[in-house]
């Protein structure tokens, strides 16, 4: 009796604690109110006090679309902004704990990401444009930074104008060189996925053309999309420079890849949109300019497959990726580029 009694009294404690513990974690995650700003088209981080859980976009302030994955999205603790996205997001984040691992007051996930993912190395050059701090990211947590080669006049110092954080080489005070950034990859190397019954594999290729986004098809509903082996300089980042919309993988800024793809063979196309049916394919000629070297768009009727410029139309240059591309069913232009396309599309 004694023995059942102790018994009821230690599974008791347990159910307590483990309900406090529960009420502790879920109490740990806060919200705040950001708001972020790419400006010059180009990626811009807004920090918090803790790793970042969710972000949602709460009001949008620009003409430039902003979309989770491709201009806006978060990584530790910073939410980043990109292609002139503007907005106000909402911020769900644990809050920092330092923790005492033996190797100095890092935040909390650090350590917990050192524990993920396979060791790799890459040679990473980073450059300090007029002299102020610039990033270059990897593709998991850095473990170990070496300086291989200094290009600038001005010193390349550790801690000084030079050193890493999180996913990040950072230079600052003019300094450009080449690095050997050892680190961890969270998602490019795991090969651990186990697929569903209907589930199918199949490997392709896809090249991002003259730094543009292109798409290549996929004959199911896609479900997974992992990098086997990248084909070119330019780092490929999922969610950044590549991933997948229902039945097509895509590429942008110069990422070129050969890719695992995971799809599901699905024959219902009624309930889709229709940017993603298949329809009869037409190619038409199209001018867009940008007035006053904005951002401006040119719609067609139907989705953009290809586009070729045909005929430039501005003293300002029209490079692909740069100053020219497209967006489903739009053509962009930007930075003075005017000139005449060939657009495919399908359409609706």
């Amino acid at each position: 009796m004694a023995l059942r009694t102790c018994l009821l009294v230690l599974v008791s404690w347990v159910l307590v604690s483990s309900e406090v513990s529960t009420t502790v974690q879920a109490q740990e995650t806060e919200r705040v109110k950001i708001s972020c700003k790419s400006k010059n088209f180009r990626e811009k981080t807004c920090s918090v006090d803790g790793r970042i859980i969710n972000v949602r976009l709460r009001k949008q302030k620009s003409d430039a679309a902003c979309r989770n994955g491709e201009s806006f999205g978060f990584r530790g603790n910073k939410l980043w902004v990109d292609r002139g996205c503007s907005g106000e997001f909402d911020v769900t984040f644990r809050p920092d704990r330092r923790v005492d691992s033996g190797s100095g007051d890092r935040p909390w996930w650090e350590d917990l990401d050192r524990n993920r993912g396979r060791t790799r190395q890459e040679r990473v050059r980073c450059t300090s444009r007029n002299f102020s701090l610039s990033t270059c990211r990897v593709d998991g947590p850095i473990t170990q930074l070496r300086l291989r080669r200094q290009r600038s006049s001005a010193r390349c110092q550790q801690g000084t104008s030079f050193g890493y954080r999180g996913n990040e080489v950072w230079v600052d005070r003019g300094c450009d060189a080449e690095f050997d950034v050892t680190f961890r990859s969270r998602d490019g190397d795991r090969d651990d996925y186990r697929p569903g019954r209907d589930e199918r594999r199949t490997e392709l290729t896809c090249r991002s053309r003259n730094g543009g986004r292109e798409s290549c098809e996929v004959g199911g509903i896609v479900t997974r999309v992992r990098v086997l082996d990248r084909r070119s300089s330019a780092r490929c980042r999922e969610g950044q420079s590549y991933g997948f919309r229902r039945d097509y993988v895509w590429v942008d800024r110069g990422c070129s890849a050969r890719f695992e793809v995971y799809y599901r063979e699905d024959d219902r196309y009624d309930d889709r949109p229709w940017w993603d049916r298949d329809g009869e394919r037409e190619t038409d000629d199209i001018t867009c300019k940008s007035k006053d070297y904005g951002y401006k768009r040119c719609k067609v009727d139907g989705r953009i497959i290809s586009i070729r410029l045909r005929d430039r139309k501005s003293s300002a240059p029209c490079r692909r990726g740069e100053s020219f591309g497209f967006e489903r069913d739009y053509v962009w232009v930007d930075k003075g580029c005017a000139a005449k396309f060939d657009v495919t599309f399908e359409k609706r």
